[in-house]
């Protein structure tokens, strides 16, 4: 169909993209459908054309009626030493009014923001409806003290005065350095927590061969359930060779029973925890009727249904504890203001399944006392209290040793989920987030979340962002930012086809703020998951707000002049290094072209194009081992490539270079093949134990690592 008359105006005036330039740089236009799909889940009441004039009007009128945008940002540190300025939108016949402001500081304290005609400039003049109105830029306050203050505006006196507010945001124009969090030559270790394991007869180090294997071995059968205690054992691993940081996948909440996603990217909240990694108390052991794995991969369902008993007993004791201190349980609700309301979901979703087929009553969230089990619900309490004392002890373990938690911010939630149910207005519900085709999905992808919806989250003064950022720079010295695009734009999807999805934007520089605020006010690093497709402006505005990019060494390999070799470009000064990710293929996996067959099973590559991929990475690895100058027939197995691939990252001027765990063993299988079902996503323990990193030749790899770092930073 044609594009109605006035739709790609109303469009963007919504904030949707009607265009964006595609990996290839093509201008690819979204289709009158799309638009028309992407308004509606906006909550634009566009149903067919005659209803796009009316609709215009009113937008244009809302936007020009705005008398202060609900958002409002001060820095410090420009260029300029000013603080910005903000927009002021009033009638033109009101613009010889009085005009006050005042500024109520986070602390309590109050400032004063007299305006007079001359600190008011025009920049835009409309009419709408037979008024005219202007807009004027006023300068805000210099000095401003760091953080989230109010501002009131008011226009005229009595009772033709106007009156206005907004959030105002005074932030550092930095994120914290890498210097401040993990020191000028740091390096880490990347492990998903699900893949660790202890072997019980492995205790120690130099056993070599008699720690057992995990897939397709007995070692890994007879192992308790992951937890958090494996995070303080990768963290003595790695300071004693000298590393700042260890690693994992979003340690978040997650539908584990009914309904069963155990995907670390579809949390249940970004608010809460997932209590299947916690050490139960005192009680029979967790594995003693269901064991954690089967088939040789790690199951969630099964070992949850083993551990929960035991936290079940806990919960009734910590409950039923005269002793018990009153206060400590009211301090948890006070940093947790949402925990309750969690707790109850949670009992709900137990007694009644996903929220989406619940009651009118209790979908609108409505909820009595009878409708819920309260054991369960204070159940869900207990474990999210006990979460978060295990993860204040494991942050001051680790840092104890001078080493920091490296999070994973999830990009959405489950669409079952607590937070779209509690935050509804939030989101937007009809659409899911989703990414536009590219080489490597040809048919474009859609996630299955719904996007933030970013004007409503701007009217509740971004209350949500910041309680995700929050929760995790408590116990994060480093937050990797998944699609950091996302600050700028997402490309949602509103039909069957994510070829046909639309860019909506989204308020960067409130988003910004927030984050060089919070990190500052945290001591932690702020990672920004630029890869793929990225416009400009986002590595410009990360590099402007000091957040590091990230350099994944299997997409840097370039050929030298000649044609004949291949060598890996430079570490741009300050990114986050590593040869891969956890959506990317093994080390060992990508030397030997197992991610073309495992692609090739899949389904997602036919046996021609797998066939081509494999010659070609094995012509990859003889032009690689040629341009780092060892021999080939040394450079097969990969283990000597690399290490020289380390080194090469760990004598850069990298930030932070992280290693991944099982790449120490040249493990070929992956841990997620993105756009899968397979089985053995999230679930592959992995290999050896976590023992194995004490073994000489995986240890040397670590002091190696932490040689070459070191020997950059004399």
């Amino acid at each position: 169909m044609a594009a109605p008359p006035g739709l790609h105006r109303l469009a963007r005036l919504h904030g949707v993209q009607t265009a964006y330039a595609d990996h290839e740089g093509r201008r690819m236009s979204a289709s009158p459908e799309a638009l028309i799909g992407v308004l509606q889940a906006l909550r634009v009441p566009v149903g067919d054309a005659a209803r796009i004039p009316g609709l215009l009007a009113l937008r244009e009128r809302e936007l020009w009626e705005r008398i202060l945008e609900p958002v409002v940002v001060a820095w410090q540190g420009r260029r300029d030493d000013s603080p910005g300025s903000f927009t002021i939108r009033i009638p033109a016949r009101r613009r010889d009014d009085r005009i006050l402001g005042a500024i109520t500081l986070e602390d309590g304290g109050l400032l004063r923001l007299p305006l007079s005609p001359a600190d008011l400039v025009l920049v835009e003049a409309g009419e709408v409806g037979g008024e005219e109105y202007v807009a004027l830029r006023a300068p805000l306050p210099a000095g401003l003290p760091l953080g989230y203050h109010d501002l009131d505006l008011s226009v005229g006196d009595g009772r033709r005065q106007l009156r206005a507010a907004a959030l105002l945001i005074c932030a550092p124009m930095k994120a914290s350095p890498w210097e401040s969090a993990v020191g000028r030559r740091g390096w880490g270790l990347f492990a998903p927590l699900h893949a660790l394991w202890e072997d019980p007869g492995g205790e120690s180090p130099a056993v070599g061969e008699g720690l057992g294997e995990g897939p397709g071995g007995e070692g890994v059968t007879g192992a308790a359930a992951p937890g958090l205690r494996l995070l303080d054992r990768l963290a003595e691993y790695v300071a004693d060779h000298g590393g700042t940081v260890i690693g994992t996948l979003p340690l978040m909440a997650a539908y584990l029973d009914r309904p069963y996603d155990p995907s670390p990217y579809s949390p249940v909240s970004r608010l809460f925890w997932n209590e299947l990694y916690l050490e139960p108390p005192a009680g029979p052991a967790p594995t003693s009727v269901v064991r954690p794995y089967a088939d040789g991969l790690f199951d969630p369902r099964s070992a949850m249904a083993a551990k929960k008993p035991v936290l079940e007993a806990g919960a009734r004791a910590f409950f039923s504890d005269p002793d018990r201190e009153p206060d400590e349980l009211a301090s948890f609700r006070e940093r947790n203001p949402y925990a309750d309301d969690y707790a109850r979901f949670r009992a709900l979703v137990a007694r009644l399944g996903s929220w989406t087929d619940w009651p009118d009553r209790l979908r609108g969230r409505d909820v009595r006392p009878d409708d819920y089990d309260r054991d369960v619900a204070r159940y869900h309490l207990y474990v999210q209290w006990l979460a978060e004392r295990e993860l204040t002890a494991v942050k001051e373990r680790a840092e104890s040793r001078d080493v920091g938690l490296y999070l994973d911010l999830p990009l959405g939630v489950h669409p079952a989920g607590y937070d779209v149910w509690r935050e509804r207005e939030l989101f937007a519900v009809t659409a899911s987030a989703g990414a536009p085709p590219d080489p490597l999905a040809a048919m474009g992808q859609d996630w299955g979340f719904p996007p933030l919806h970013p004007e409503a989250c701007r009217f509740v003064r971004h209350r949500y962002f910041i309680a995700c950022i929050r929760n995790h720079l408590r116990f994060a010295r480093v937050l990797r930012i998944d699609h950091v695009m996302q600050l700028h734009r997402m490309y949602w999807v509103v039909g069957p086809d994510a070829r046909q999805g639309v860019y909506v934007r989204y308020p960067a520089e409130e988003l910004y703020a927030i984050l060089c605020l919070e990190s500052r006010r945290f001591g932690s690093v702020i990672v920004g998951e630029d890869l793929g497709t990225v416009p400009r402006v986002v590595r410009r505005d990360m590099r402007r707000h000091g957040f590091p990019g990230m350099y994944v060494l299997q997409f840097e390999l370039e050929d030298t002049d000649d044609g004949s070799a291949l060598l890996p470009r430079p570490v741009p000064s300050g990114a986050l290094a590593s040869i891969g990710t956890h959506d990317t293929p093994t080390f060992a996996g990508w030397w030997t072209g197992r991610d073309a067959e495992i692609r090739n099973e899949l389904g997602q590559m036919d046996d021609e194009d797998a066939a081509t991929e494999i010659a070609g990475r094995a012509e990859l690895g003889r032009k690689l081992a040629a341009g780092l100058d060892i021999d080939h027939g040394a450079a097969e197995a990969g283990g000597t490539v690399h290490r020289e691939l380390m080194r090469h990252m760990g004598r850069s001027d990298a930030g932070l270079v992280l290693a991944t765990m099982e790449d120490l063993w040249l493990e070929p299988e992956p841990q997620n093949v993105p756009g899968s079902l397979r089985e053995e996503n999230w679930r592959r323990p992995a290999r050896r134990p976590i023992q194995a990193l004490g073994q000489p030749a995986v240890a040397a790899q670590l002091e190696e690592l932490n040689r070459s770092r070191e020997a950059n930073h004399v």
